[in-house]
């Protein structure tokens, strides 16, 4: 696992054979399948791959879950930003944009 399929996925996923998610996916795969093989079998319970596909998985996790948030916060100040730039376009105050869109009046300022 560590020395053959962990860096073939890993390497498929740089070249862009596979996406980023089929990566988690196929190491989540992996990971069950490796409980399905070899959970009852003691000497295998001792051995650190388990724990290293868990690894795997949450830091991998933790990255899809950071490019999802910062994707979000992308859409979200884009749609502060059009809000602020209607209201600027209808007169309204530089505090009052700043207030209902939550932007600084140095944002605003910019837009």
């Amino acid at each position: 696992i560590d020395k053959s399929i962990l860096p073939a996925i890993t390497e498929s996923e740089k070249t862009g054979n596979i996406t980023h998610s089929d990566a988690f996916e196929l190491i989540r795969l992996l990971s069950r399948l490796y409980d399905y093989l070899y959970d009852g079998i003691e000497e295998f319970k001792l051995e650190e791959v388990k724990s290293m596909l868990a690894d795997t998985l949450v830091l991998e996790y933790d990255v899809e879950l950071a490019e999802v948030e910062a994707r979000h916060e992308e859409r979200l100040m884009a749609e502060k930003k059009a809000t602020a730039r209607k209201m600027k376009k209808y007169g309204d105050s530089v505090e009052k944009i700043s207030d209902i869109t939550g932007l600084s009046i140095i944002e605003i300022d910019k837009i």
